[in-house]
């Protein structure tokens, strides 16, 4: 019989005699017959599989050959100390880790159940990056299965990547491909300039040779302009820009990636990836990071998203993504909880001063003859002192008082008015003609779980922050997805 037991508890086991152990980490197992043939190894996978207690390095657990007869059977299984025959480590990994940590007097034998605990590991990660991609598609209302025809190609690269086999397609290059070259310049063209490099190695050429081709000069031809907006406006810009170089060499490459994968735009799903990903990492995996262009990508794509997410879950998995997820889903057990719940529903109060001149021409917002750097640094609208009060207090950290609509304000908020829905569509009737704002109203019923109060102050930093300087029936849905994303 064999039983696997974490390490820190076979200590306790030395020190006090026995143990109780659950019946499920025990396994039936004759060493002296054992076979790693095809035929029963599956079988052996999925018995160590449920006999294994989660562990993360190797030497963490190991197994014990004990005497059957000496064990009491049970639901709870007593081991005595006098039982155990000897040990074996898990993988040859585990063997030279447990070196002094062990009583170098015990019987240590070869780690024989390697290739199994190799497999078990496998199917242990890869559960573990479903279980990611779930929780993600769940809170960003996705629904993502890998086994359809198209996304399993995710799970295959995945499980190639986690078990370090030698990448053969352009996903496993893509999931496992994680450098910056010095070569490559920072910004958004930096995503691009990736894309290109995966795509030389999936062709099995140097990944170094990119700079000599076009596509990369035009990155850098480009970069200031590519630089230039968000993730969404930066990849907008590279599929118009008239450079024909570049688009005969953008072509090239998004025929190269997306060979076998018809009716799929893998070059906009790298693009996001690689982004996302960057991002993450540079932020510690803080997901509210990118919590925001997620759902502006749900929005305006939802089957790009669908493979961003499964993409981002096999990547980091839950391991490395925890803190973060149980922060965005709001673990119960956390004492201090995110202000803003997915769809962000924003409260503040606006001061009375600031209504009337909301109903300036929009394209009287943005300050002439500023730059959006110096626009976000003044953050002043008009020269008033109570506009630079509530601007101020929109943008402070305290938190905003919630109140009933039929309630009177709190006297420490007498200057403060609250925007309800109604209001909300009016004041946007002023900087828009009646249609788009009707737009406008749908698509934030659709966005918000809560619409009964709205920070109008909000709204008009946002239209000053996005440059927004016309508004058609075709920009209108793109600035109301940005404009609770900040």
């Amino acid at each position: 019989m064999i039983v696997a037991i974490e390490r820190n508890k076979f200590n306790y086991l030395y020190k006090y005699n026995e143990v109780l152990i659950d019946k499920i980490h025990l396994g039936d197992i004759d060493v002296t017959q054992l076979s790693f043939q095809q035929v029963g190894r599956e079988k052996l996978v999925s018995d160590f599989d449920q006999m294994l207690p989660s562990f993360e390095e190797d030497h963490e657990v190991i197994l014990l050959k004990v005497d059957d007869n000496k064990v009491q059977l049970g639901d709870r299984c007593a081991i005595n100390f006098n039982a155990i025959l000897s040990i074996y480590p898990l993988t040859s990994l585990a063997s030279k880790l447990l070196e002094g940590r062990l009583n170098s007097n015990f019987k240590i034998e070869s780690p024989i159940f390697e290739s199994i605990v190799e497999s078990v590991k496998l199917k242990r990660s890869l559960h573990t990056r479903l279980e990611t991609i779930k929780v993600l598609a769940q809170f960003f209302s996705l629904g993502v299965d890998v086994h359809e025809s198209s996304l399993k190609l995710l799970y295959d690269a995945a499980a190639n990547v986690v078990s370090q086999k030698r990448e053969s397609n352009y996903f496993e290059h893509l999931l496992s491909y994680n450098k910056t070259p010095s070569y490559v310049p920072e910004g958004n063209v930096e995503y691009l300039c990736k894309i290109g490099i995966v795509a030389m190695r999936t062709l099995g050429q140097n990944e170094d040779s990119i700079v000599k081709g076009p596509f990369y000069k035009s990155c850098l031809a480009h970069k200031v302009l590519i630089n230039k907006g968000n993730l969404f406006d930066a990849y907008k810009s590279v599929t118009q820009l008239p450079d024909e170089t570049f688009q005969l060499s953008f072509k090239k490459i998004e025929e190269a990636i997306s060979k076998g994968i018809p009716g799929v735009d893998v070059f906009k799903i790298s693009y996001f990836f690689i982004a996302f990903r960057n991002i993450l990492i540079q932020n510690e995996k803080t997901l509210e990071k990118i919590e925001g262009d997620i759902y502006r990508l749900v929005d305006e794509d939802r089957e790009c998203a669908k493979w961003v997410i499964a993409l981002l879950g096999f990547a980091f998995s839950f391991e490395n993504l925890y803190e973060s997820i149980h922060l965005l889903t709001q673990a119960p057990l956390l004492k201090e909880q995110r202000k803003l719940n997915k769809r962000k529903t924003v409260n503040i109060n606006v001061a009375e001063p600031e209504l009337e001149s909301l109903k300036k021409n929009p394209e009287e917002l943005l300050p002439n003859n500023q730059t959006q750097a110096e626009v976000d640094k003044s953050s002043i609208l008009d020269k008033s002192e109570s506009n630079k009060e509530s601007i101020q207090e929109a943008k402070s950290d305290k938190p905003s008082v919630t109140t009933d609509a039929n309630q009177p304000l709190p006297s420490s908020e007498t200057q403060a008015v609250k925007l309800n829905k109604k209001i909300l569509i009016q004041k946007i009737q002023t900087l828009l003609e009646k249609k788009d704002a009707k737009a406008w109203a749908k698509h934030l019923e659709e966005r918000f779980m809560d619409f009964d109060e709205l920070s109008w102050e909000d709204v008009r930093l946002s239209i000053m922050k996005s440059k927004a300087k016309h508004f058609t029936k075709d920009s209108n849905q793109k600035y109301v997805k940005g404009f609770f994303d900040e």
